[in-house]
C-alpha cells in the first residue's frame, strides 16, 4: 500500500496486531493452536490478544477518541475473528469465540470496557456501517491536517474514501433522525457528534486529486521546499532544558531559549505545529514508500541529528503511531536532539 493511502485506523489496528504480542501466553496459545488444528494465524492472534488485554492501559492513544478505545478494540477483535473464520457456522469459529471470551475474563482488569464484539455477530447488518463510521471519525483528524494544513494532494483512493464516508455519514444521520429503534451505528453517530458536531465531518474535500505516484512526488517536493526554510542544529538537552551546541555561532541563543521557553510558548507552537506535520508525513513516506532513500539523502544533506522524540510532543500521533524513534532512543538524562531555526 502506498504510504499516502495509509489511514490512522489502519495503523492503529496494525499496532494492535504487533505491539504487545510478545506478552502473549505461549502455553495457552499453543494449546489453542493445537485445538484448532494449527489454523493459519490463530497463534499470532492469540498472542496479540492476550498481550493487548494485559497492556490495555498502554494501547496506542486515539487522540480525540481515546475514551472510545474499547470500541475500537472490540472492532479489531471481531475483524480478526471474521478473517480467521469467515463462516460463522464453522465449529472452529465457535471455539475461537469462546476462547476469546475466556481470555477476556482471565486478563482484562478494566471492567469499564465491556466485551461487545459478540453483539456484532447478532447485528452484523449494522456492524459494517458502525465500523466505517467510527473509522472515518478516527481518520478525519489526519486527513484534514494533510489536505487543509499541509496542502497535500489526495490520491484517488483517499478521495473516493472521503466521498463514500461523507455519503455514509449523511445516510446514517437521516436514518437515525427518524428511527426509534436502537441501532449501533446511531449510537456511534451520537458519540462522534459529541466530538465533531453535526456537520464538520461532511465538509472535508480534496483540493487536488492525483495518482499515487504523482501525489507521492508532489508531497516530496513540498517537503523539500519546507525543509529548505529550516536550519537544523545540534542541541544538548539536560533535564529537559535545551541549549545550543557550544560551537554555535549564535552564542546568545541559549539564554534567549531558556527565557522565552516559558514566556513565549504560544509563539513556539506556531513553529512546532507545522514541523510536526512535516515530520509526520516524513515518517509515513520513509516507512512505506520507495522514496525513502531520496528523503534520507535529503536529510543527510541537511545534517539532521535524530534524537529521542519528546514523550509530551504536541502531536500525540507522532509518539503513538510512529514510535520507533522513541523505542530506540537512549533513556538517560542527556540526549541529543535537533533545534529548528526558520530562515527569515
Amino acid at each position: 500500500m502506498n504510504g499516502l493511502n495509509l489511514k490512522t485506523s489502519d495503523i492503529f489496528y496494525n499496532k494492535l496486531d504487533n505491539r504487545f504480542n510478545q506478552y502473549g501466553d505461549t502455553d495457552k496459545c499453543n494449546d489453542l493452536d493445537n485445538k484448532l488444528e494449527y489454523h493459519h494465524g490463530v497463534y499470532e492472534f492469540c498472542s496479540s490478544l492476550i498481550g493487548n488485554l494485559k497492556k490495555f492501559d498502554e494501547l496506542p492513544s486515539l487522540s480525540l477518541f481515546d475514551k472510545y478505545r474499547c470500541r475500537y478494540f472490540n472492532i479489531w477483535i471481531y475483524e480478526k475473528l471474521k478473517k480467521l473464520f469467515p463462516d460463522i457456522k464453522d465449529p472452529k469459529y465457535t471455539t475461537m469465540q469462546t476462547k476469546i471470551m475466556n481470555f477476556w475474563d482471565s486478563y482484562k482488569e478494566d471492567k469499564e470496557c465491556n466485551l461487545d464484539f459478540p453483539s456484532y455477530i447478532i447485528n452484523n447488518n449494522q456492524y459494517d456501517k458502525m465500523k466505517d463510521l467510527y473509522d472515518y471519525a478516527l481518520n478525519y483528524e489526519m486527513l484534514k491536517l494533510d489536505i487543509e494544513n499541509n496542502n497535500y494532494p489526495c490520491t484517488h483512493e483517499i478521495s473516493n474514501y472521503i466521498e463514500k464516508s461523507i455519503q455514509l455519514y449523511n445516510e446514517i444521520k437521516r436514518e437515525c433522525a427518524v428511527t426509534v429503534e436502537h441501532k449501533k451505528y446511531c449510537a456511534a453517530l451520537n458519540e462522534i457528534k459529541d466530538i465533531y458536531g453535526n456537520e464538520q465531518l461532511t465538509k472535508l474535500k480534496c483540493s487536488k486529486v492525483l495518482s499515487s505516484e504523482e501525489a507521492t512526488t508532489q508531497v516530496e517536493e513540498i517537503l523539500e521546499r519546507r525543509l529548505d526554510g529550516v536550519q537544523f542544529r545540534e542541541v544538548d538537552t539536560h533535564y529537559g532544558i535545551q541549549a545550543t551546541d557550544e560551537h554555535s555561532r549564535d552564542t546568545g541563543l541559549v539564554n534567549q531559549q531558556v527565557t522565552t521557553s516559558f514566556s513565549d510558548s504560544n509563539d513556539a507552537m506556531t513553529v512546532v505545529l507545522p514541523l510536526v506535520g512535516i515530520l509526520l508525513t516524513f515518517f509515513v513516506l520513509y516507512k512505506f514508500t520507495p522514496i525513502a532513500s531520496r528523503l534520507r539523502l535529503l536529510l543527510l544533506k541537511r545534517k539532521v541529528i535524530e534524537g529521542k522524540m519528546n514523550e509530551n510532543s504536541p502531536h500525540e500521533l507522532l509518539e503513538n503511531i510512529f514510535d520507533s524513534v522513541e523505542t530506540n532512543a537512549p533513556r538517560d538524562h542527556h540526549t541529543v536532539g535537533y533545534h529548528p531555526v526558520l530562515n527569515v
